[in-house]
């Protein structure tokens, strides 16, 4: 993973282009030259068609103003659209995704059911069965109460549609899910790709697929990161979305400060397992970090830029978005993309 294109000191920046790098498979190490586009991630309320390979997740940039992602491969992409599915793939990797109209909190489950059965059907029709990471943008996350708030609504779909394809708890992907402003698009991304990946949990906390029933009918369905390593012994750790909770409850509600603390530790602790499950001993590079930053207030840019500042890599790997967060209490969440050197045990 590289980034690419970031312009000055990150209180600076206007515009923006960070580029993730996946490792490949198939092919040597990467050169530039090689390099093709799978999924374009664009960030604002854009209106524009929708389109193959385009994510426009509906999230409003903080900083830097202006601000678009783009997930690179090796080798030749194809593109096309199928039964509403934006699909982009090479030889390695396959990429997913959707976007619809939904304004009815009762059709939230059916519809994420739905969503997820027909991407996981489509995946496993071309033969990419390895899962690795899904992202979902979801208006008004937090309306309603009880189970029938929409995160609860959506995870019950989720598990639903992961459960009807036989996606065993061991198979679930990182994820993240956050809130954009509603009435919106309803946008959910999955990748995956051929070769095997090792789905990484945090010993801080409870896997979220066993969370208590008091978090809503079905458990959220993901893992908390994916990595990815080659032959060439190229590897990436790709984090869910992760945020100030110990073991299944939150920590300092309504606290950002503190929150960030908590979220660090638990991203560290992440970074830590990846490293001791690896067969080769893993070093961090923080030249080729991405970070988002989901901060559900405006307002809080400023104190969580500074108190993130040096702690996440540099300021320029970092990107600050407006979202909400899947719980009420909690203020920020972090997801990250993270390259390691992989060398040799003595």
């Amino acid at each position: 993973m590289c980034e690419a294109n970031s312009e000055q000191a990150t209180d600076q920046i206007i515009a923006a282009t960070k580029v993730v790098v996946l490792p490949s498979y198939t092919q040597s190490p990467l050169s530039g030259e090689q390099l093709r586009p799978l999924v374009t991630f664009e960030f604002g309320r854009q209106s524009s068609p929708f389109q193959s390979g385009v994510v426009r997740t509906g999230l409003e940039p903080l900083s830097p103003r202006k601000y678009s992602e783009i997930w690179h491969v090796n080798g030749p992409v194809r593109s096309w659209v199928e039964s509403r599915l934006g699909i982009s793939c090479s030889h390695d990797y396959m990429c997913v995704h959707t976007s619809c109209s939904e304004s009815d909190n009762d059709s939230l489950a059916p519809r994420a059911a739905a969503i997820y059965g027909d991407m996981l059907a489509a995946l496993s029709k071309h033969g990419y069965t390895q899962l690795i990471r899904a992202w979902n943008f979801i208006p008004d996350i937090n309306r309603g109460t009880g189970d029938k708030e929409r995160y609860r609504q959506f995870c019950l779909g989720r598990a639903s549609g992961f459960g009807e394809h036989d996606v065993h708890v061991g198979a679930l992907p990182a994820a993240s899910a956050v809130g954009v402003p509603g009435p919106g698009q309803l946008t959910v991304v999955m990748m995956a790709c051929r070769s095997e990946a090792r789905h990484i949990e945090n010993p801080r906390q409870v896997e979220a697929y066993r969370y208590p029933r008091r978090y809503g009918p079905r458990s959220p369905s993901f893992a908390r990161a994916s990595l990815l390593t080659n032959r060439h012994n190229e590897s990436i750790l790709l984090t869910s979305g992760t945020a100030s909770i110990r073991g299944h409850e939150s920590i300092h509600s309504f606290d950002l400060l503190p929150q960030i603390d908590e979220t660090l530790e638990n991203l560290d602790a992440v970074k830590q397992q990846a490293q001791s499950v690896h067969d080769y001993r893993l070093k961090a590079s923080s030249e080729s970090a991405l970070v988002r930053v989901y901060l559900r207030n405006k307002q809080d840019l400023e104190r969580a830029r500074e108190r993130l500042k040096g702690r996440v890599g540099r300021p320029d790997q970092v990107v600050y978005l407006h979202a909400d967060i899947c719980r009420r209490e909690l203020e920020i969440e972090i997801e990250t993309v993270q390259r390691f050197e992989c060398c040799a045990t003595s």
